[in-house]
C-alpha cells in the first residue's frame, strides 16, 4: 500500500470528473499531469490552497474564492503511479504521468 493523496477540485468540476470517469492530465508548473497532495482534507481550506498554489497569498485567496478545494479525490499513490515532485517552500506535491481512471479513487467527498 502506498501513501494516501488527495486531489482538490470544484464542486462543478468534481462532478464533470465523476461524469467523464477519469481525472485528465493537465499541464502546470513541474509538468503535464494530474496534481496530487498528502495535505489532508481536514486540514483548513487556506492551508490547502496554500500548498497547491505557489505564487502567493493572492492567488491562494482568489482560489479560495473560486471553491478550488470544495471536493476531494482519495487515491493510493502506488495504485495510480504517482510520484512525488521536489519539495519546495514547504509544498507537498505528487503527480501521475497521465490521466487517471476513477475507478482507481478510493473515495470522494464534499468538504
Amino acid at each position: 500500500m502506498g501513501v494516501k493523496l488527495y486531489h482538490y477540485t470544484t464542486l462543478a468540476n468534481g462532478l464533470l470528473i465523476l461524469h467523464d470517469g477519469k481525472l485528465r492530465a493537465k499541464k502546470a508548473t513541474q509538468g503535464t499531469g494530474v496534481y496530487l497532495t498528502q495535505v489532508p482534507p481536514n486540514w483548513p481550506t487556506e492551508r490547502i490552497l496554500f500548498n497547491n498554489y505557489d505564487d502567493g497569498k493572492t492567488r491562494m485567496e482568489a482560489e479560495m474564492a473560486k471553491g478550488k478545494a470544495d471536493m476531494v479525490f482519495v487515491f493510493d499513490s502506488d495504485v495510480i503511479g504517482a510520484t512525488q515532485n521536489d519539495t519546495r517552500d514547504d509544498r507537498n506535491e505528487w503527480m501521475t504521468h497521465g490521466d487517471v481512471d476513477i475507478y482507481k479513487c478510493d473515495n470522494f467527498y464534499v468538504r
